[in-house]
Parts: structure tokens; C-alpha cells; sequence
């Protein structure tokens, strides 16, 4: 049975997050309070993402062959969504 990582990525600053999903190119917005979990799936197993934080902005980057799908709470969103808390 293949592992599934998952990522939180909360915003406990006072202005929007940005956050990237490359190398789809999905981007997101995380409003203060609130957070999204990125759940990844596939190649390499175990699965893995990394995060590169500057400015008030997050990319994420899933590797090759891995699968990667967005939550707000138990609601999976897609690109362009704006998580609020």
C-alpha cells in the first residue's frame, strides 16, 4: 500500500498567503486563520513535497510522479480557490 504525505500550510500572518503548486502551475490564496492540507500521493514512495517560503508567498513542489490534491477542510479545491477561516 502506497503512503500518503500530507502538508498543512496555515496563514498566522495578518495578509492573504499566496501559494503556488508547481509544477502544475495551481495557485491558491490563504486568507489569514485559515490553512489548506496538500495531500500527496505516488512516486517516490514515500511521497514528498517541498515548500520555498519568500515574501508573503509559498511554492510548493510535488515530484515527478506524484499526485497532489488541495483541501479546505474535508472539501477538495482546485486552483484558484481562496481558503478563508
Amino acid at each position: 500500500m502506497r503512503e500518503v504525505f500530507r502538508h498543512t500550510i496555515r496563514n498566522e500572518g495578518d495578509q492573504p498567503l499566496s501559494c503556488r503548486l508547481e509544477p502544475w502551475g495551481e495557485t491558491f490564496v490563504i486568507h489569514p486563520g485559515a490553512e489548506l492540507v496538500f495531500s500527496v500521493s505516488g512516486r517516490p514512495d514515500p511521497p514528498a513535497i517541498e515548500a520555498h517560503w519568500s515574501g508573503n508567498g509559498v511554492v510548493l513542489y510535488g515530484t515527478t510522479g506524484s499526485v497532489v490534491h488541495a483541501f479546505h477542510g474535508d472539501r477538495e479545491v482546485g486552483s484558484g480557490y481562496e481558503a478563508r477561516a
